[in-house]
């Protein structure tokens, strides 16, 4: 029986499908993970695969640790590990080490090291250590490859998959009306998003006589603050929460030509792009809360705009809202779907396959 056993420190709705897919193919698929609701994600935890709730000790923004899963592992010895590529997580060193002593496969999934264009010669250690315990690296898209064969870690132990949320209810460009003066903002309602420059950007183009809307889908911490400066403002700006149905969501996107995310973005870039958005985010690529935005190649299939900066964040929708933007919707909806062609589960299975024949 091949058992596959994922490390997860909490599970994003958007893995579900890849988890599934898994085990559809292995026999046996045991997830690992804590849960967190009030960062943003679901508990609901439902699949084809088992859900073994992890408790964490210590804090994910620094040192942290996830109990049961070194037990499980000596106990039961899986055929194969696939776990989160953590360096502050003290039980994915601990899950390295003991499965290189027992010979068990390991496939370590990270952004690598595109946040970090000079790392120092301890974060460079980290990762070949990491590299080297790991059977291969999984990178979340190449320019994370990128990032660690700088460094000097070979290809041979990178694999990437494209890091991707799957659309059941995507948008095509056919249906988009060019003239829509509305922005879609899909995400955490943290600091690090800056809906206050959008905001900004919002009064400065009503101030030259473009008024436009704003839709927000996602909650958190920032919410009232936002919701008092947008009301104090008399901002065109709808609050819907958050929201994990994919067809409402497109629904809410039908009336929207922009996909924006005004602070460090991740994977909404790749929900914009399935919903035929026009998507817009700053240009510091390492800043970004993932590699993601690196998908975007300015005016082909998107825009960027200089990162913090409200003039600059003003021309580009003011250049997307008032130039032939087909082409654009176009590329952006085709480049998402070049990235789904293959699944992140087939890539995995194809990854995997071909290690465990050549281990037999």
């Amino acid at each position: 029986m091949t058992k596959l056993i994922i490390i997860q420190p909490i599970i994003a709705s958007y893995r579900l499908d890849f988890f599934n897919e898994l085990a559809r193919h292995f026999n046996d698929v045991i997830v690992f993970s804590d849960c967190m609701s009030n960062q943003g994600f679901s508990e609901n935890i439902d699949g084809l695969f088992k859900f073994v709730r992890t408790k964490t000790y210590g804090s994910r923004t620094s040192i942290y640790y996830q109990n049961k899963i070194i037990s499980y592992i000596i106990k039961d010895k899986p055929k194969l590990v696939f776990m989160t590529a953590d360096p502050r997580a003290l039980n994915f060193w601990a899950v390295l080490f003991v499965c290189k002593i027992l010979g068990i496969p390991v496939y370590s999934h990270g952004q690598g090291l595109y946040h970090k264009p000079n790392p120092s010669s301890l974060i460079k250690f980290v990762y070949k250590s990491i590299a080297f315990l790991s059977t291969r690296y999984i990178c979340y898209s190449p320019i994370s490859r990128d990032s660690l064969t700088d460094i000097g870690i070979s290809r041979s132990k990178m694999e990437v998959i494209d890091n991707v949320l799957l659309n059941k209810h995507p948008i095509s460009p056919k249906v988009k009306e060019p003239h829509l003066k509305r922005l879609l903002f899909i995400g955490r309602l943290r600091d690090g998003c800056n809906l206050q420059l959008l905001f900004d950007a919002m009064i400065s183009l009503r101030t030259d006589g473009m008024n436009i809307g704003l839709d927000i889908i996602g909650s958190g911490i920032n919410l009232n603050r936002y919701m008092r400066y947008a009301e104090m403002h008399r901002l065109d700006v709808v609050f819907h929460g958050k929201i994990f149905d994919e067809r409402a969501i497109s629904e809410i996107s039908k009336d929207c030509l922009i996909g924006i995310y005004p602070g460090d973005a991740g994977l909404s870039v790749v929900h914009y792009m399935s919903l035929s958005l026009i998507p817009i985010v700053h240009d510091s690529i390492n800043s970004h809360m993932g590699p993601e935005p690196s998908y975007i190649v300015n005016e082909t299939n998107g825009y960027t705009f200089t990162r913090n900066s409200c003039d600059s964040l003003v021309e580009v929708i003011d250049k997307a809202l008032n130039v032939d933007n087909f082409n654009i919707i176009l590329n952006s909806y085709n480049s998402y779907q070049k990235l789904i062609k293959k699944s992140m589960g087939e890539k995995f299975i194809g990854i995997a396959s071909k290690d465990l024949a050549e281990e037999d």
